[in-house]
């Protein structure tokens, strides 16, 4: 997860999700001051991601 680097040592390489660490810290940290001095429910956040691809999956067998 994360695309660590220790994903590249793996065998197989392990495939992974990157996320953008610093955009889901802002977004946090905003979410929190604004509940903070205006209480409201709690709020469900999307950030983008993107997927790396690695050796650890494979596509559906078609004999299956």
């Amino acid at each position: 997860f994360d695309a660590i680097d220790i994903t590249r040592y793996s065998n197989p390489r392990l495939s992974t999700i990157q996320q953008n660490v610093q955009e889901i810290s802002d977004k946090c940290v905003e979410d929190l001051l604004l509940r903070v001095s205006y209480p409201r429910p709690a709020s469900h956040i999307t950030v983008p991601f993107s997927f790396v691809e690695g050796e650890s999956i494979a596509w559906p067998r078609e004999d299956r």
